[in-house]
């Protein structure tokens, strides 16, 4: 009876030892998203503002807004288009009416 005491004890242990490492990584595993998840957002502001800067740069040079971001890159306004983080594509627009970017 000792024998089996002791096993149903050694699975007790063993159980609440899992238990507690699936409920530490868990408690590890939030913030981390959240600090991916928020250096997401502030590669996407500091694109935005990029993009922003240099169609500002191109109507005031030009007095036209420009037609798509690639004609701020094949004139030199941006190095090139910046991918999206949030979706890991280049899937910008520019909006005629406000000249500010938008997604596809």
């Amino acid at each position: 009876m000792s024998e089996m005491k002791r096993h149903v004890h050694l699975r007790f242990v063993l159980l609440t030892g899992l238990i507690t490492l699936g409920c530490a990584v868990l408690y590890l595993a939030i913030p981390y998203e959240h600090s991916v998840a928020r250096a997401k957002e502030a590669v996407l502001r500091a694109d935005l503002q990029e993009m922003r800067l240099a169609i500002r740069n191109f109507t005031a040079d030009k007095k036209r807004a420009p037609k798509s971001l690639q004609e701020l890159v094949d004139e030199k306004y941006l190095r090139s288009i910046p991918i999206d983080p949030m979706t890991g594509k280049r899937d910008w627009r520019i909006s005629d009416r406000c000249l500010s970017l938008m997604y596809l």
